[in-house]
């Protein structure tokens, strides 16, 4: 029987991402644009900061004190809170109001998103934030998800304040490890930590290609819960806030801060958004008429449609039919 040496054995049949360590590099005290999907300017405030790159994402470990952070991607952020603090944050054109980030909390924002978040100091608040940041490239997680749409679409919500996920706890603490001790490390388990997280962030905050799905968003609070199994169980029945709230025992106000903390969006948004993902599935796969479809999903009339369509999607219902 034929021996085959150590050295073929190293050089045939391990994958060259079991030998290449993780290779980190300090962040940029100043502006930083990294790839062409990122830029931060971090207002030349002193921090400690590292990053290593993987493909499809970077991943930036922070360590801030006072900080004044302003992010334009046009990738997804996931960030990971590593300790309890209160920051000021304004997404897009809002204007900057106090957030609590408590530790082992996970934070999310959509491609697209422009992000200043400072630093608010408080007795109460005097420790460092430290967080893990997941930068993903634009279409990265449409490739890494492939397999699991069919060829569907893949539509996330807008948002997601800081929400309890303990299924991600295990790898944020594999990434502090690794950014501790990255030459215990290598490049492929990075990966596979990385992988962990994006799986997980498909299940809660997107379709993952097919119709929409609440279990996808999932609240602390079990009225909350309801209120979005209510929704969907509703499409394509004539319902308004008021029943929604009726359905769940809730006020307007506790219904409309709950789902918009839930899912990033309004309650009205909500319902909207999750009528046209299965507008979009219907487009892709009957032959139903717009007019039909707008009757069946409450829109007041094709033009109606029409408009919603093209404002969440960018297209109208007709061209998306056409080129789905």
């Amino acid at each position: 029987m034929a021996i085959v040496s150590q050295n073929h054995f190293r050089s045939n049949a391990v994958h060259p991402d079991v030998q290449q360590p993780l290779n980190l590099r300090d962040i940029p005290h100043a502006n930083d644009t990294f790839h062409t999907f990122a830029k931060v300017d971090h207002k030349n405030k002193p921090f400690s900061g590292r990053q290593f790159d993987l493909d499809g994402l970077v991943i930036r470990h922070i360590t801030v004190e006072d900080f004044d952070m302003e992010y334009t991607f046009s990738g997804h952020i996931i960030e990971l809170n590593i300790t309890n603090s209160v920051s000021n944050l304004a997404l897009n054109s809002d204007r900057l109001k106090p957030q609590s980030f408590e530790e082992n909390t996970v934070t999310y924002f959509q491609k697209g998103c422009h992000l200043k978040r400072t630093s608010q100091r408080t007795k109460e608040n005097e420790a460092k934030t430290e967080m893990i940041a997941l930068i993903i490239e634009p279409g990265h997680f449409e490739t890494y998800a492939s397999e699991f749409t069919n060829g569907g679409s893949l539509n996330f919500v807008d948002y997601d304040l800081p929400q309890k996920m303990p299924s991600i706890y295990r790898a944020q603490s594999a990434l502090q490890a690794m950014f501790k001790a990255p030459d215990r490390y290598c490049k492929l388990t990075a990966e596979f930590v990385a992988n962990d997280i994006l799986i997980r962030s498909l299940h809660r905050w997107s379709n993952l290609g097919g119709v929409p799905n609440s279990n996808h968003l999932k609240s602390d609070d079990q009225k909350i819960n309801k209120a979005l199994e209510f929704i969907h169980a509703n499409l394509t029945t004539s319902i308004s806030l008021k029943d929604i709230c009726s359905a769940v025992n809730l006020s307007f106000e506790s219904l409309s801060s709950g789902i918009r903390r839930t899912t990033g969006q309004t309650p009205h948004n909500y319902l909207i958004n999750a009528r046209i993902n299965l507008i979009k599935n219907q487009l892709s796969h009957s032959n139903e008429s717009i007019a039909d479809l707008a009757k069946k999903y409450q829109f007041s009339s094709p033009s109606h449609l029409a408009s919603a369509f093209k404002k969440i999607v960018g297209d109208t219902p007709r061209n998306y039919r056409k080129n789905s």
